[in-house]
């Protein structure tokens, strides 16, 4: 399994980082919601986001490292589809594209000396930097499983969240993670006053 490889290397792996701040600031894609999985609808966004992990990847490998390679899934959770403009059912699919197209990236680069782990990356349902929606885990859980879900099926070896503005909702990602059955190598990013 790729996620214990990741674990039992002994070494300092590489992820890639910015991209949404990177696709907005330097390559000028109107990214609705700050989403990166709009990347997707277009030829444009996907050769953008293929030469983005491609440039990660690289490095990775010229560094004797493992790439963590994240999906464009941190703003494309099941509270995103109203503010995308979007159903559920198309929310869902775009993860399940998103897991696709990674996958088929990590198929083609990936070698021995260059171990990839697709990573499902789980984020804020609300503002990042509010405390605006406070949830316990079980709502958390809930609101976060059918993403999670969706993700099961497209060949991803972990999931992660980012900016979280608590830490019941950190335990509520985890604990559908378990649920769909991926291992316990949910890493997360909370804000200062849950650490």
């Amino acid at each position: 399994m790729r996620v214990d490889r990741l674990r039992t290397a002994r070494r300092v792996d590489l992820s890639d980082g910015g991209l949404e701040t990177y696709m907005i600031f330097d390559k000028g894609f109107g990214l609705l919601c700050f989403s990166a999985a709009v990347l997707l609808q277009t030829e444009d966004g996907r050769a953008e986001l293929t030469a983005h992990i491609e440039r990660y990847a690289d490095l990775a490998r010229k560094a004797g490292r493992g790439f963590v390679m994240d999906l464009p899934t941190w703003c494309a959770g099941i509270a995103w589809a109203k503010p995308l403009g979007l159903e559920t059912s198309e929310v869902l699919a775009i993860n399940q594209r998103a897991g696709a197209f990674m996958g088929a990236i990590r198929d083609r680069l990936e070698t021995a000396g260059l171990p990839i782990v697709l990573n499902r990356l789980v984020g804020r349902s609300g503002d990042a930097c509010a405390q605006d929606q406070m949830l316990g885990a079980g709502e958390a859980q809930q609101l976060h499983a059918r993403q999670i879900d969706a993700l099961a099926k497209a060949s991803v070896d972990m999931v992660s969240a980012m900016t979280l503005t608590h830490a019941a909702k950190a335990a509520g990602i985890a604990r559908a993670a378990r649920a769909a059955a991926f291992p316990p190598a949910t890493p997360m990013s909370c804000g200062a006053t849950d650490v």
